[in-house]
């Protein structure tokens, strides 16, 4: 069955929107967070080493104009860790720096038990933290 998840602002400005396959109708908040991270971190594993195939196949003649520009500005993004990210996520939920609303609906606790159908939204919103807050 797939839901529709979306990243929010506080405003409820969608930022992102996937449907997101889940193999079971019941399962709890945390369980709903590790399937939406491991979405999230495939998609960004891909690009990653799409990224990394690109620099491989560059002409040799390439390699030697840009050489000095790639040991200048030498950033090259990693990929990330499904079970890590995952942990991350919850500890943010505990602390009130990722909301999750079920339909409108805020979630409570990790533990709490959400039925889902092909119409339910779960909505995400990170709250960024203020300067010295």
């Amino acid at each position: 069955m797939k839901i529709t998840v979306q990243e929010e602002t506080f405003v409820g400005k969608v930022l992102n929107k996937i449907a997101l396959e889940v193999d079971k109708e019941q399962m709890t908040i945390a369980e709903l967070i590790q399937y939406k991270v491991a979405h999230s971190v495939a998609t960004h594993n891909a690009a990653v080493e799409a990224e990394n195939k690109a620099e491989g196949t560059q002409h040799e003649v390439e390699a030697v104009l840009n050489k000095n520009a790639s040991q200048t500005y030498a950033f090259k993004r990693e990929l990330a860790d499904p079970e890590k990210e995952t942990y991350r996520a919850w500890e943010a939920f505990k602390t009130n720096q990722l909301i999750v609303l079920i339909d409108n609906s805020q979630a409570e606790s990790l533990e709490q038990e959400v039925l889902f159908n092909q119409d339910t939204v779960a909505s995400f919103l990170k709250m960024t933290q203020l300067v010295g807050g």
